[in-house]
């Protein structure tokens, strides 16, 4: 049979999984941490008394209203949405998602700088229009508010795609990105947070953003309801966030990468095989599933940028544990241990002076 027939499957395989593979005790904690950093999100989250998010438009916050209203409602903290853009439009529905998320600040750059910002609308337009913001001093004037609110915890875009394939999401997100970096320069530490968007039910699998994903929120059903709030708020702009099915496509988790601004080692890894989110059965690539399937033993691959040529080993991990060591390109290893579950697959990258970076990846496994 052809191979993308094995598409057919691909319910019954995910279902299959999901039953007798997820963990039991998610709806008890809601985040399952998958980082090597020493503080994870949820401890981070947990110490935190302020978190400031960045997005685009007075409505990006609902991508991560489970998060947020989690941390407003039951650990009581204090929540500054920041949105680079203003819409007379929306700022009735601020006002109710700031007194629904207990109280929270809301602030519109434009509005608050009193003058027209310019939008990105093609992406050739994106260095243009981030250097006319520079020069009108948007960037001066995020750095600005991080240093008055001197939040523990930072949360914007990603900063390649912007959670939907949205040059506007990452005008902001390059933005912020130098803003943190200089305060980083000068010696004001900042925990720093992409949301990420790896869900194809939001906008399909070509607008997701691409890994790695260090953290991962697994929201109970009242996080979920959170975030459904939030939906209701801002359905009256978009009808889509109304609509029963397109709700139920979602997952009901939200995903986060640590940014370390301060990485100087000019190294850059990531999966080459398993390729995030793709069906592997007997070591070959079959399809897009949303999630990493693995049937069969594969070889995981790693793809290297290391033009210094600093790379002193390749170690490869699954939970947190080391399962073999490459010194030598092309990094690869053949991962064949028997059994059924859902692990985390890392790969670390240790430098000649001892830096080290890593990346990981959640994998559903039939071996």
């Amino acid at each position: 049979a052809p191979w993308d027939r094995y598409e057919e499957f691909l319910p019954w395989i995910l279902d299959f999984l999901y039953k007798y593979c997820a963990r039991k005790d998610e709806s008890i904690w809601p985040l399952q941490s998958t980082t090597k950093y020493k503080n994870s999100f949820w401890e981070e989250l947990a110490n935190a008394k302020i978190i400031m998010w960045f997005g685009a438009h007075p409505d990006d916050e609902l991508y991560t209203a489970g998060t947020f209203g989690y941390f407003t409602w039951d650990l009581k903290g204090h929540l500054v949405i920041i949105s680079l853009y203003h819409n007379p439009k929306f700022v009735e529905s601020n006002g109710m998602s700031v007194e629904f998320l207990g109280g929270a600040d809301y602030i519109r750059i434009e509005e608050q700088m009193g003058k027209q910002l310019p939008r990105c609308k093609k992406w050739n337009q994106l260095d243009e229009v981030i250097e006319e913001l520079e020069e009108m001093g948007v960037k001066d004037h995020i750095r600005q508010l991080i240093m008055q609110y001197k939040p523990d915890i930072v949360i914007g875009f990603e900063s390649t795609n912007g959670f939907r394939h949205s040059c506007q999401h990452v005008t902001v997100a390059k933005l912020l990105d130098e803003a943190l970096l200089e305060l980083r320069e000068n010696n004001i530490p900042i925990s720093y947070y992409y949301t990420l968007n790896r869900d194809p039910g939001w906008f399909g699998p070509e607008k997701m953003d691409p890994p790695p994903v260090t953290d991962i929120v697994n929201l109970s059903d009242e996080m979920w309801s959170y975030k459904l709030k939030l939906f209701e708020i801002y359905s009256p702009f978009y009808p889509t966030l109304s609509n029963e099915t397109w709700i139920n496509g979602l997952q009901h988790r939200e995903f986060f990468r640590k940014v370390d601004l301060e990485n100087t080692t000019g190294i850059e890894i990531t999966f080459a095989k398993p390729k995030p989110g793709y069906l592997y059965l007997l070591n070959r690539k079959l399809f897009y599933a949303g999630k990493t399937i693995v049937i069969g033993g594969i070889t995981v691959e790693v793809s290297v940028k290391d033009e210094n040529h600093k790379i002193n080993e390749i170690n490869f991990y699954i939970d947190g544990e080391v399962k073999f060591t490459d010194d030598a390109p092309p990094y690869k290893w053949f991962y064949n241990s028997r059994g059924i579950g859902r692990h985390v697959m890392g790969v670390e990258a240790e430098t000649t002076g001892g830096e080290t970076i890593y990346i990981e990846q959640e994998v559903w496994s039939i071996l």
